[in-house]
């Protein structure tokens, strides 16, 4: 049982490395249970990743269980709330190998309106979900200038858990087939695709799919190889 404001000290029994997290609120510690009990990002890549793109880092909850699990892997993390933000440089600071960026992925360079929840950074969003909500003015860019403006050319673990904004994000990505393994969720009731839709994004990849509920889902996939077997533990989606 974790309280709220608790500090949690981690450390990886295989590599020893070593991370604290912070939950803030209810909202946190689901997450958390996701993350880290449930294993909702957990891959069979092992050794072979080198990087990683965590889009939609949140407080760093996921960000730290790369690090634990990937101990040779770069990390870069997108997090556009500022709020939350603030909170993920708290949780990476003295982490190496880790850099974020406080900066919305979507589908253009420039700027977008960002729909910050008064109390879950976790449902945060570029879309307004509510009629109360003021947007604000966050940095945006597509996928293909984040990776040209790092240096990136392949990445081999891509996390994506956007509220949303998923559409916005593939929409204008030319360098998916230079991405090995996606894992993230989809949240229809924000987008104006079907499921089907958004899966033929995929194309070119086999494709694992665990749903939450009806207009939500886990996706897990990964490159497909000739004469390789789809290794993913989820249901196939054909």
């Amino acid at each position: 049982v974790f309280r709220m404001t608790e500090n949690i000290n981690m450390k990886h029994a295989g590599s020893g490395k070593r991370a604290t997290i912070h939950l803030r609120c209810d909202s946190d510690i689901e997450v958390f249970r996701e993350i880290f009990l449930l294993e909702e990002y957990l891959s069979d890549a092992d050794g072979e990743v080198k990087t990683i793109f965590d889009i939609g880092s949140n407080i760093g909850l996921s960000v730290v269980y790369f690090y634990l699990n990937y101990s040779n892997a770069r990390i870069y993390g997108f997090e556009p709330d500022p709020r939350a933000f603030r909170w993920l440089e708290e949780t990476v600071n003295g982490l190496e190998d880790i850099k974020i960026f406080n900066v919305a992925i979507s589908d253009k360079d420039g700027e977008e309106k960002f729909y910050a929840h008064p109390k879950y950074t976790a449902s945060s969003s570029l879309k307004q979900r509510s009629s109360n909500q003021e947007p604000i003015s966050v940095e945006s860019k597509t996928l293909d200038t984040a990776m040209r403006d790092i240096g990136i050319g392949e990445i081999d673990l891509m996390k994506f858990d956007v509220e949303g904004a998923e559409e916005k994000i593939f929409n204008n990505f030319t360098n998916l087939p230079k991405v090995k393994k996606l894992i993230g969720e989809a949240h229809l009731d924000l987008m104006n695709l079907t499921k089907e839709e958004f899966l033929k994004k995929f194309d070119g990849f086999d494709v694992g799919v665990k749903d939450i509920n009806d207009k939500r889902f886990l996706i897990r996939s990964e490159e497909r190889r000739v004469g390789k077997e789809c290794r993913s533990r989820w249901s196939p989606y054909h």
